[in-house]
């Protein structure tokens, strides 16, 4: 998902991650989701990441839910930890406001 865009307050997100651990590190991975408003960190869950395939990839598919995201620009991101690694990947989310037909 580059530009997902979800109309209305409540709803869910779908996410798809494929993490690449350094297969020479015995450290495990570690993994979250952060969602931003302004800079300002709204939320974060951790993830439970399912072992790594075959090939070493860590293949997650989840899902975002939120109750109350008022209308306006976010940022989420994907934070990855393997021992004193960090990476993370962003993409912008943006909520509109449900159309009201009068």
């Amino acid at each position: 998902m580059l530009h997902p865009s979800v109309t209305g307050s409540e709803g869910s997100l779908s996410l798809l991650a494929v993490l690449y651990p350094d297969r020479a590190s015995r450290e495990p991975i570690s993994a979250s989701i952060e969602l931003y408003r302004d800079g300002d960190l709204r939320t974060k869950a951790p993830l439970t990441l399912p072992a790594a395939d075959t090939e070493g990839r860590i293949r997650y598919l989840g899902g975002l839910r939120f109750q109350s995201l008022q209308p306006g620009s976010y940022e989420l991101k994907l934070v990855a930890h393997q021992g004193a690694v960090r990476v993370e990947e962003r993409a912008a989310l943006e909520v509109s406001a449900p159309l009201r037909l009068r």
